[in-house]
């Protein structure tokens, strides 16, 4: 769902280091315990907003804090003196003015925080919202699910007013204090914009945190961000592992796009059998995308035994969930009588589904029809305006049909100059009947 990059120049400087009273960590302090017991994934807090302590220092001196204390009989662990310490963020952030951020240590993990983002946090008036109250406390004590809840009933407006400002804040919080779903949503704000600046580079920190914290999601999110620049063989190679990570997390549409790679030899070795393999997999598993992919691998006999019926089959799970390339394979069938008996009209019922729901492919195929009067009504005034949607949505044969209606002039006026244009554009597109017109 993402100018492209955006960076942000970071200055950090340490404005201050204490140690506080000795806390003892106890079942009664639970948001505490809850950190604690998540403490390696909170760290890296510190290390993210810090380059002039780095985190070894930073947990060497929280940690040196312990020596001489006896451990606790506590749920927690142990009693250990409280650190604090702020770091100014000499950058131009989100919400444009540099930011002071308190951490708050136990024996050497961030538990809690205080930032400017998070506190100017707008909120309706409490006497109708006092679940929403309850949520914000809550997050604010560190429970880390509320953190992120409230996030994403402010990011997509369920509730309460949609308000990205907020959402991006709880987003952040709920990241910071571990959460792979904050980091992912707040990955997806960056990447498509959503009530801050689009920054590519901040969106792909905040997939790979997410995906580093096994979120299947934010690893696709992150395959896929990183896919539209990919060039080197190092980057194919490093999309196509995203992807597999994903797939072993049950993402399935993760599963799909690796078979597309495998069968096109992106970053990896062509291999139409391990293409057939994940198509099936991810079929088998419920997505309506890789039953209709695996359709054409059957029908063409592509990576897997040539079965018409099995091919049939899947282009109608498909089709059946409004998968368009489903429907469009069905249509397919039935118009050349690919394993079932030759049947036009039902053709046109197909490709008129895939048509109405966008398909460029569905459209042409359907003009060729309604032009023909075959297994639909002649109509030239549709056959025009169907084969102009098609090439409109780059679907290169039926600009090459437009261009006929132009060249001969019996349903438009004859126009021999935009019959031309068309036909260079199939041509380019790789329609080689094109090209043969020019």
């Amino acid at each position: 769902m993402r100018s492209r990059l955006f960076s942000v120049s970071v200055l950090i400087a340490l404005s201050s280091f204490s140690y506080g009273s000795d806390v003892l960590v106890s079942k009664e302090d639970d948001f505490v315990c809850e950190n604690i017991q998540s403490a390696n994934k909170l760290v890296e807090s510190i290390s993210e907003h810090n380059n002039v302590l780095g985190q070894d220092e930073w947990i060497q001196r929280a940690d040196s804090s312990l020596q001489g204390l006896d451990k606790s009989s506590t749920s927690c662990g142990w009693i250990v003196p409280e650190i604090t310490f702020t770091i100014d963020d000499q950058s131009s952030t989100d919400f444009g003015e540099v930011v002071a951020t308190t951490y708050t240590v136990f024996g050497g993990y961030v538990v809690r925080f205080n930032d400017k983002a998070y506190e100017n946090i707008q909120l309706p008036d409490r006497s109708d919202n006092e679940w929403l109250f309850e949520l914000y406390e809550s997050c604010d004590k560190g429970v880390v699910d509320d953190c992120f809840t409230l996030g994403y009933l402010f990011h997509i407006g369920e509730m309460v007013e949609q308000h990205y400002s907020n959402a991006n804040a709880l987003y952040t919080r709920a990241c910071d204090l571990g959460s792979s779903e904050g980091c992912s949503n707040l990955g997806l704000m960056y990447d498509s914009a959503q009530g801050v600046e689009r920054n590519s580079n901040r969106a792909i920190k905040m997939y790979q945190k997410a995906c580093d914290r096994d979120n299947a999601g934010a690893c696709f999110n992150l395959a896929e961000i990183l896919s539209r620049t990919a060039e080197s063989q190092q980057e194919l190679e490093r999309v196509a592992s995203l992807y597999a990570t994903a797939c072993k997390g049950s993402d399935l549409a993760a599963c799909v796009n690796l078979a597309y790679i495998f069968k096109e030899g992106r970053g990896v070795d062509k291999s139409d059998s391990r293409a057939a393999a994940l198509f099936t997999h991810a079929c088998h598993e419920g997505s309506p995308q890789g039953c209709s992919d695996l359709g054409v691998l059957y029908r063409d006999g592509d990576g897997v035994e040539q079965d018409y019926q099995k091919a049939h089959a899947h282009f109608t799970q498909a089709c059946e969930i409004d998968v368009l390339h489903g429907c469009d394979g069905l249509g397919y069938m039935y118009s050349v009588g690919l394993g079932v008996e030759t049947d036009k009209t039902r053709a046109a019922e197909f490709f008129k589904m895939s048509c109405d729901g966008g398909s460029a492919y569905g459209c042409s195929n359907l003009g060729v029809l309604v032009i023909l009067g075959t297994g639909a009504k002649q109509d030239d005034s549709l056959g025009l305006e169907l084969f102009t949607r098609a090439c409109d949505g780059n679907f290169y044969e039926g600009c090459y049909y437009l261009g006929l209606l132009f060249q001969r002039g019996e349903v438009i006026e004859q126009d021999e100059q935009q019959a031309n244009a068309l036909f260079v554009k199939s041509c380019e597109g790789g329609y080689a009947r094109g090209c043969e017109r020019i």
